[in-house]
């Protein structure tokens, strides 16, 4: 053990002299950051031996350390951590520039820039090698959809160097951490980008928070929503009979046009669009309302809506109503032969305008418009001016809703507004808003970070992060001041993606002649001095066992002599048969099981709930469980119908290996309930499932088996009364309706512990009985046979 063995050892390390270890941490490094880890360890190590000094460096940021020991070396890459933006190989060239040594390029296949040049360079200072992962494992990147059309859709980028068929599952995730639906696609590298499209109900899709890739670590592998990206309801008021004839003085048909890839429209009468109910409503040039339909329109804004109004000729007519500000009688002409003034250019948007950040590159001339009262509050309630600084479009919170005006016409009649692009910007912003904003947040000058993804593609609450200007959000760019995640000021938010903003995917195909390409994991050694040492242990406690024997005068004979051997290895039988015992023992007898949390005190409470339900198991049912058994994500867990795990904001996220040890206890039949305890957790429950493909889940039928595997229950109490409870959607399951997954916060544990004391812990107990039922006998009580027996207990 001493002299160090190693099994498979690699070749001697190239070169002569120092080494140079880069790992390129930048945000591709995510997917494969456990095979870049022991491909660095596995170098450092090799220099160890070798005694030869290491110089370690990261691309994110750019920084080198050294010279270095390998055992120091493998310390440094122990604490090295991928990050969320791209890596900057331009800055570690400037300090890599005066070191002749060989270099180890820990790279994720693709190029972040100056990466040719910099192997070139390098490769004439002492040799250059250059990892990358496998073909099956070049990370994927998902990128908005630039073409979004009814249903909600995301586009997956890669190299094209990719291995043709590669399967991508791609999940909606809900603001709870509830995967709403998945999408299976293989990747062609003839037709890139792929697409993803998730077919969703409008109601729905406004509760998608992120889109995801299954089992793929990296802040790469997320895509997150914000209020901007949710396609909401619009309705367009209109004509009853419209003249088809004529659609381009037809106002609907500009809101449409603009407005048709990006809402679900809705047009008709206000009574019409007011039973959908829409989350905006634009009502074009309008003189006059039935009191009645005025009155509804006006509770609907207060209650929360978004009313966005354009002028025209019927306005200068009578009242002006539900307007942010008043409005003067009849219209302004700055055009004719009867004005003495021109036709005015629009001004760029104020920074307190929600409108800011949106782009002015064209010239907008407005010949007519409507004019605002000179009130005290006007210039704050101006989101857009034309350069005379008349208000061209105001807003003013009505209670929860907001009243929004543009001062023109929704057609060109007025201004050549909707002949532009910066029309669509407008009303997209416009119907964003939706959810309201208070005027604080409509005032607010920068965004500041909420909640940002850390490497792993894990949200995480913000550090380091810099607030942004709003004016220069959309041009913001990932990196160490502004990692990805929202940004905002109370409820409203804007979200920064490494897919929004990263420029085509550049990958690493061609380096320049001379430099070494290799695979993670082609040529990973294995330590063997572990293994000596626990043999040397087992060895130095026989001896100890023999010399003990002899000295109390139990001296062997010839014969036991020879058998000496014989009795060594008998003694290292219990050692090697203690797995398979408890293999034997699992599998003769049922346990109740669950996982760690990682918190002591809870696990702690989680063994005396098991133990009270199993019980009262033995009690009540014929199922007679044994010892309660405490297991990790990498145990064996097929002798374990179901599995209990508490999700704490402790518990430890899976590794690769743990994902496919569970992943594949639930596609065999397996069972987990998962307790977040309290709402507070879900995000937990989202960071610890991230790489488990769990089908689409859905709140709890009424009829459904689990509320009649033993006992009849209506409701599934823990410590909380009356929890949410969420199994595999039926129309999902491939397991003949069985749930593989079921998902709660009732903290049903901490109440099997009061062992019935009060009425909430019987009926926990009562749950309890029914979910271990329900994993023994799956569907088995929703057969037709047993519905006279359900019916008659029912009457009772």
């Amino acid at each position: 053990a001493i002299a160090a063995p190693v099994l498979h050892p690699g070749k001697e390390l190239p070169g002569h002299g120092p080494l140079r270890v880069v790992v390129d941490n930048g945000w591709a490094a995510g997917p494969n950051w456990d095979a870049q880890v022991r491909e660095a360890e596995d170098i450092a190590a090799r220099a160890q031996r070798e005694g030869r000094e290491v110089y370690l460096s990261v691309t994110a940021p750019a920084q080198e350390k050294g010279p270095l020991t390998g055992e120091q070396a493998i310390s440094q890459i122990k604490g090295l951590s991928p990050q969320p933006w791209p890596g900057q190989i331009d800055a570690l060239a400037k300090k890599a520039a005066n070191l002749s040594a060989t270099t180890f390029w820990l790279g994720h296949g693709f190029n972040d820039g100056g990466l040719f040049e910099l192997a070139g360079d390098l490769q004439g200072k002492g040799g250059f090698i250059y990892y990358q992962p496998s073909k099956e494992n070049i990370p994927v990147l998902i990128r908005p959809d630039p073409k979004p059309g009814s249903e909600l859709s995301v586009q997956l980028d890669t190299s094209r160097s990719i291995a043709g068929g590669t399967p991508v599952t791609v999940q909606a995730i809900s603001r709870k951490g509830h995967v709403m639906e998945q999408q299976r696609v293989e990747i062609d590298p003839s037709t890139l980008p792929a697409q993803a499209v998730f077919d969703l109900p409008v109601d729905e899709r406004a509760n998608v928070a992120q889109i995801r890739i299954a089992g793929k670590r990296g802040a790469g592998s997320v895509l997150l929503l914000d209020e901007s990206s949710q396609r909401r309801r619009v309705g367009i008021v209109s004509p009853l009979q419209a003249d088809e004839s004529k659609p381009f003085i037809d106002e609907a048909y500009y809101l449409t046009r603009a407005l048709e890839p990006y809402a679900d429209l809705i047009t008709g009468t206000v009574e019409d669009i007011l039973k959908t109910p829409p989350s905006v409503i634009i009502l074009p040039d309008e003189g006059a309302m039935p009191p009645s339909t005025l009155s509804a329109l006006e509770e609907w804004v207060r209650g929360g809506g978004l009313l966005l109004r354009f002028a025209g000729p019927k306005m200068t007519e009578g009242e002006a109503f539900l307007t942010p500000v008043p409005i003067r009688q009849g219209q302004r002409a700055l055009d004719g032969t009867l004005s003495w003034e021109n036709p005015q250019t629009l001004q760029p948007f104020p920074d307190s305008s929600p409108l800011a950040d949106i782009p002015l590159r064209e010239t907008i001339t407005v010949k007519r418009q409507l004019l605002a009262q000179p009130v005290a509050d006007l210039q704050e309630k101006t989101w857009a001016q034309l350069s005379d600084g008349t208000p061209l479009i105001t807003a003013a919170p009505l209670d929860r809703g907001l009243l929004v005006m543009i001062h023109t016409t929704a057609t060109p009649d007025w201004s050549d507004l909707p002949l532009s692009g910066v029309y669509v910007s407008i009303l997209r912003r416009i119907v964003s808003l939706s959810a309201g904003l208070s005027a604080f947040q409509m005032q607010a000058d920068t965004l500041t970070a909420q909640t940002v993804l850390d490497g792993f593609g894990n949200l995480t609450p913000p550090r380091n992060a810099k607030p942004v200007k709003r004016s220069a959000f959309d041009d913001a760019v990932p990196g160490e001041g502004t990692p990805p995640g929202l940004y905002g000021q109370g409820d409203f938010s804007r979200a920064l993606n490494l897919g929004d903003h990263l420029p085509p995917l550049s990958p690493v195909i061609s380096l320049p002649s001379g430099v070494t390409r290799q695979v993670y994991g082609q040529s990973a050694e294995k330590d063997l001095a572990p293994y000596f040492l626990s043999l040397a242990f087992i060895l130095f406690l026989a001896d100890w066992l023999i010399i003990m024997l002899m000295a109390r005068g139990w001296s062997l004979p010839a014969w036991k002599r020879q058998a000496a051997p014989l009795i060594l290895c008998l003694l290292l039988i219990p050692f090697s048969a203690h797995a398979q015992e408890k293999d034997i023992e699992y599998a003769q007898e049922l346990h109740l099981a669950y996982m760690p949390s990682g918190d002591g005190s809870v696990d702690q409470m989680t063994a005396r709930g098991l133990d009270t339900l199993a019980q009262i198991l033995r009690m009540r049912t014929s199922a007679e469980p044994g010892e309660t058994v405490a297991l990790r994500p990498g145990d064996d867990l097929s002798f374990f119908p179901l599995i209990y795990w508490p999700v704490t904001d402790g518990t430890p996220s899976l590794s690769d290996n743990d994902a496919r040890n569970i992943q594949s206890y639930l596609d065999h039949g397996g069972t987990i309930l998962f307790d977040t305890r309290s709402r507070r957790d879900s995000a937990a429950l989202a960071r610890l499932t991230m790489p488990l493909n769990i089908p689409p889940l859905a709140p709890i039928a009424k009829d459904h088996v689990l509320g009649r595997s033993f006992y009849l229950l209506k409701t599934f109490p823990g410590q909380v009364s009356d929890p949410q409870l969420w199994v595999e959607d039926s129309s999902a399951s491939g397991r003949d309706g069985v749930s593989s997954v079921i998902v709660g916060g009732g903290n049903w544990a901490a109440a099997w512990a009061e062992n019935g004391r009060t009425r909430q812990s019987e009926m926990a107990l009562r749950f309890g009985v029914n979910a271990v039922m329900y994993a023994l006998t799956g569907n088995y009580k929703s057969d037709q046979v047993h519905l006279p027996h359900i019916l008659e207990r029912l009457s009772q």
